[in-house]
């Protein structure tokens, strides 16, 4: 039902009627139009929450450490499960903006502004559609392999190790543009270069056996290996389907929407793989996080995984993703830290500390560069649909 008030000059608005679901274009809609509680305009908390998050991220290895008798894949699955648990409530939230606010305000004969309506319209409609089910349940794969490989390389490589090879997607992502023939900047394949000469620099510790040393200059065990790094590095590898499917769908569904069954289906691949490759070991359940490893499972999931990669997931509607992915290459530095001051982890080798660094630096680059280039097609693009819309306009005046 249409509502207008030419006498004092209202914006026109809608009730919920769901006749009107038939002539609206969905696609174009929910890229064009975003309700308000998905407003974009900055807030004062962003950047605390940020380096929260970056906090948060960084100690994950050091908490999975304390977990030594659990076997990798099932501290994942337990790690993702809970969080499922805990992101719930953000779920109903969403779910009540997204369905009920339109139908609560029809019940109280409220009315909804015009945009909003179309904007929550179309994120229904989408949510329903197969494809994006498809991308939800490819994302939760990802995310899953992701965890599972990154994880066991903790156990068998240095925490140090194991964070600088996970954070290498960028440079991956390069390579495959470039082996598909896709255009890219010099300066990302300069810093791709870099990056993997970091990488070569670093293994040497690894195939050398190079042991960590604690504070006071005594080996602690924690060895780079080779089998470890590669374990981190295809944990590298399936973070990128992960950022893509986000990507597909982050511009128009609301962030819990996203995050609970993406979670959820991670989680239950990860129990299944547990329970085929690690069962039969003196160990607790698929459930056994409801027991002594309790409060170690409870602090991954409300610490990295909520105030962590949740905490990144909601600024990304304020700040540009660039600023999020030079934050996170931080994570080895400071993960390696609070590893060795909690007495976890020693000190990295000497080929780790030269090219751990130089692996970073690459890493910056590329994403620096990547942003810059990205961002000048986009303008590119809208600079080209300013100059045609008045040829569109004078065109029409001739009809």
């Amino acid at each position: 039902m249409l509502q207008e008030d030419e006498s004092h000059g209202r914006q026109t608005q809608h009730s919920f009627d769901t006749n009107i679901l038939e002539d609206i274009d969905v696609e174009e809609k929910s890229q064009r139009v975003q309700p308000s509680f998905l407003s974009s305009r900055p807030y004062w908390w962003v950047w605390p929450v940020l380096i929260s998050s970056l906090l948060a991220v960084s100690s994950a290895a050091t908490a999975l450490r304390k977990l030594p008798t659990v076997p990798p894949l099932l501290k994942a699955s337990w790690r993702l499960q809970l969080t499922s648990v805990l992101l719930v409530i953000g779920f109903i939230y969403d779910i009540y903006k997204v369905y009920g606010s339109t139908t609560s305000a029809h019940k109280k004969n409220k009315y909804i502004s015009h945009e909003d309506f179309l904007a929550v319209t179309a994120v229904r409609a989408q949510y329903k559609q197969k494809r994006t089910w498809l991308i939800i349940f490819g994302s939760g794969t990802c995310l899953g392999i992701h965890f599972g490989a990154w994880i066991w390389s903790l156990d068998l490589t240095s925490i140090a190790h194991s964070l600088l090879f996970v954070t290498v997607h960028p440079l991956l992502i390069v390579a495959g543009t470039l082996a598909l023939r896709k255009p890219i900047s010099r300066n990302e394949i300069i810093g791709t270069l870099v990056g993997f000469a970091g990488m070569a620099l670093t293994l040497v510790d690894s195939f050398t056996g190079s042991s960590a040393e604690d504070s006071e200059g005594e080996a602690t065990g924690d060895s780079p290996s080779a089998v470890g790094d590669l374990l981190a590095f295809m944990g590298a590898v399936a973070i990128i389907g992960y950022f893509y499917a986000g990507r597909a769908l982050r511009s128009w569904m609301p962030l819990y929407m996203y995050a609970l069954p993406v979670t959820f289906i991670s989680s239950v691949w990860l129990g299944l793989a547990s329970l085929v490759s690690e069962g039969g070991g003196d160990y607790p359940g698929l459930f056994g996080w409801i027991g002594p490893s309790f409060w170690v499972v409870l602090y991954l999931a409300v610490g990295p995984g909520i105030v962590g990669h949740t905490g990144f997931n909601a600024t990304l509607r304020y700040v540009d993703p660039v600023v999020v992915s030079v934050l996170l290459l931080l994570e080895p530095a400071i993960g390696g830290f609070i590893g060795w001051w909690v007495g976890v982890s020693g000190l990295p080798g000497l080929f780790t500390f030269l090219g751990g660094p130089v692996i970073l630096v690459g890493c910056g680059l590329v994403t620096v560069s990547a942003y810059k280039r990205t961002s000048a097609a986009e303008k590119q693009d809208q600079d080209v649909h300013i100059e045609l819309q008045p040829l569109h306009e004078d065109s029409d005046e001739e009809e």
